[in-house]
Order: structure tokens, then sequence, then C-alpha cells
């Protein structure tokens, strides 16, 4: 087998987003290493909540909402919710009193487990209700789980 050959039987077409853990539910980076998009707002917390309520359709019981855990440092977010059955299977939602990178506003993360760099849907829905959501860049790491 000659050095092309084996080039070809190495290659197996996979990339990073094709490798699932045991839970699909697990967000995994895009091939830029990137989990999903971060935004900021000056909107107050209840303000981004009540936002999100709305995109879903639904009260909070009978959504497709449901309780994801933190597992990396502080600060935790003060809203975290998975919402699943989406295009892009499932997408964490992440609300912080006080964002990292604008002083005084609240960041906001959405992050789904098939990120493909493409901007995501809910994130422009949001856009339309809150004009003053403006992204910041992308999350490096995403450190949560679906809530058992």
């Amino acid at each position: 087998m000659g050095f092309i050959d084996r080039l070809r039987a190495n290659n197996t077409g996979t990339s990073p987003r094709t490798t699932r853990s045991a839970d699909p539910r697990t967000p995994l980076p895009d091939r830029n290493g990137f989990y999903g998009r971060r935004f900021r707002t000056p909107s107050g917390v209840d303000e981004c909540e009540a936002n999100l309520n709305a995109l879903l359709g639904s009260s909070p019981a009978d959504s497709r909402r449901f309780d994801a855990v933190w597992t990396g440092a502080e600060p935790a977010p003060d809203v975290l919710y998975g919402i699943d059955n989406t295009d892009y299977g499932v997408v964490y939602i992440a609300i912080w009193q006080t964002g990292t990178m604008v002083a005084g506003q609240r960041e906001v993360a959405f992050v789904p487990t098939r990120f493909d760099g493409e901007p995501v849907a809910i994130a422009g829905q949001w856009k339309l209700r809150d004009p003053e959501l403006a992204s910041i860049g992308h999350y490096s790491e995403f450190p949560v789980r679906a809530k058992t």
C-alpha cells in the first residue's frame, strides 16, 4: 500500500462534530473549537427569561425546556436551561447577571449541541424582541450537562 492509499484508508471523513458522547445533549465544538454564541444585553435577567418564555410559546412546565447543570468554574449562570427538539439538537440558554465582557450588562449564551458556526435561529428571534442584544463572540468552552 502506497502513501496515498494509506492516507485514504486513514481518512474516515469524520470530524470532531461527528463524534458523540454517550449523551447526545452534550455540546461539542465546531471545527474552530467554538461551542456557541455569546451576547450581551442591558435587559435584566427577568426580562431575558421573559423573552425566552415568549420564544418558546408556552409555560416552562409545558415547554421543551429541561434543567441543566453548570459544571464549570464560577460564576455559574443565573439562569440555565436546555431546549430540546430544535434544528440544532439541544440548545442551551444561559444568562449571567453580570457579564464578563461588558460590565453592568447581562451575558446571554446560545450553545447548541450541533453548532456549525452559523447564526443560531433562536438568537435572531431573541434579537427581534430585544434590539439591544448584541453579539460579543463565541465560547471556547461551555461546561454544562443535562440535569438527571
